[in-house]
């Protein structure tokens, strides 16, 4: 299967001389990765995002001081280009979007570094799984008729 070339968003650099010309976060560039890199780039990512949905991972990363690194926030800035259809789509754990909507606020992350903050969130999630389908469901009252 062929997968469809992600945006790369160059990141401003901080310690540039005024006068050079610098491309913003905004602009977009496309890989010019060989097939077989692209293909493992994506494997990567997305395997990455969906590690994502696990709060006790994102609680590790906090108590490890990755949400300190500013390149790290650029980098899961870039990854929210998985809320993009054509890439949401391979998501076995879609939930793992909204914790990236999350990471992007450094309160949350601030938050995380909190073991039973995490814990909270894995029992909440549990809940939601184990309600979910029958939330889903539609009444005999809410069918088309």
């Amino acid at each position: 299967e062929g997968k469809e070339e992600r945006p790369i968003k160059k990141i401003k650099k901080e310690d540039t001389d005024e006068n050079e010309e610098m491309e913003t976060e905004s602009t977009t560039h496309f890989s010019t990765e060989s097939p077989e890199e692209n293909d493992k780039r994506f494997v990567i990512e997305l395997e990455f995002v969906q590690c994502l949905a696990n709060p006790h991972y994102l609680n590790h990363l906090a108590q490890a001081r990755f949400f300190d690194d500013p390149a790290f926030i650029k980098y899961l800035e870039y990854l929210t280009y998985w809320k993009q259809p054509q890439y949401a789509k391979h998501l076995v754990y879609p939930h793992c979007l909204k914790f990236l909507d999350l990471l992007q606020e450094a309160e949350f992350r601030k938050a995380l570094i909190n073991t039973a903050y995490a814990e909270f969130l894995h029992t909440q999630q549990f809940y939601h799984w184990r309600s979910y389908r029958n939330n889903r469901q539609m009444y005999p009252s809410e069918t088309k008729t």
